[in-house]
């Protein structure tokens, strides 16, 4: 299943952080450590337009309308796609 730019999503992070927003981009990325490095790594990402805030714990930096980048650098611990049964849940991948 393709999910297109634009497509909303409900976003959860296990410090109780909570977002709802839209896919603004999905790309390539790296942690930019030089290629020869040890640790370079490349990974998919998909850029976040934050819709709304649900909850957000004290030290969350999440902002309304900013852009949150999601990847397997900092998972989130679910995503949904919006009112329907999560498409990500990190309890599943044990």
């Amino acid at each position: 299943m393709d999910h297109l730019n634009g497509t909303p999503l409900v976003v959860e992070w296990i410090d109780g952080s909570k977002m709802e927003g839209v896919i603004d981009t999905i790309y390539e990325t790296d942690n930019h450590l030089e290629m020869d490095e040890d640790g370079y790594r490349e990974y998919i990402a998909c850029l976040l337009r934050v819709k709304a805030i649900l909850s957000q714990p004290a030290h969350s930096k999440i902002q309304l309308h900013s852009f949150v980048e999601l990847s397997s650098i900092d998972p989130p611990s679910k995503i949904y796609l919006k009112e329907v049964p999560p498409i990500w849940d990190d309890r599943c991948m044990g």
